[in-house]
């Protein structure tokens, strides 16, 4: 039992310490401009794929989207994998769970708009900006139009440790409109 606790502390200690070097831009905050410039891809899509798995002692998920809509350039297929997930360890043989901040995560059907690049060494989309470049598609209050959601603010109690978000909605079409008139403009 102690040496899964040391195994799993780690795992834990080199996981933060590969994040804090592999996404050195998720602690800035991003406008929309700044989003839609570093993207080479925008796209509205829908999760139908989530897949955790072990690679070089480390958890990540794989996520394949279907494309509803491109945005910003054309894609026909999304897989991204971010690092993160829960997965069967190849030698303990038990499940390990691992959450990286800022690193985003999707379930199956959930509906979003996604600001991507392209690394050039091995191809692989990425979501710019961690979970910034990720805008939600819901359904609202009333249940009948789609609607972006996302942090207008962050409230933050240093003394208490704790942290509110406010949170906006806006029209879907409406969002995608003024997207494409960022990059037209």
């Amino acid at each position: 039992m102690m040496i899964l606790k040391i195994t799993k502390f780690f795992l834990v200690l080199c996981m933060g310490a590969w994040w804090q070097y592999s996404y050195a831009d998720i602690g800035k905050s991003l406008s929309l401009n700044e989003l839609i410039e570093r993207a080479n891809y925008i796209v509205y899509a829908k999760c139908d794929k989530v897949e955790s798995f072990w690679r070089n002692n480390k958890v990540f998920t794989g996520y394949g989207f279907s494309l509803i809509d491109s945005i910003k350039n054309d894609v026909q297929y999304i897989n991204i994998e971010t690092i993160g997930g829960t997965a069967l360890h190849p030698l303990l043989k038990t499940k390990i769970s691992t959450n990286v901040p800022g690193s985003v995560n999707f379930k199956l059907s959930d509906k979003v708009i996604l600001f991507l690049n392209k690394n050039e060494e091995n191809g692989q989309l990425n979501v710019v900006g961690g979970s910034q470049g990720v805008f939600r598609v819901k359904v609202d209050e009333k249940g009948n139009k789609s609607v972006v959601t996302f942090v207008k603010k962050a409230k933050l109690d240093i003394k208490n440790s704790k942290a509110e978000l406010l949170h906006e909605s806006i029209k879907l079409d409406e969002f995608i409109l003024k997207i494409k008139k960022i990059i037209n403009n």
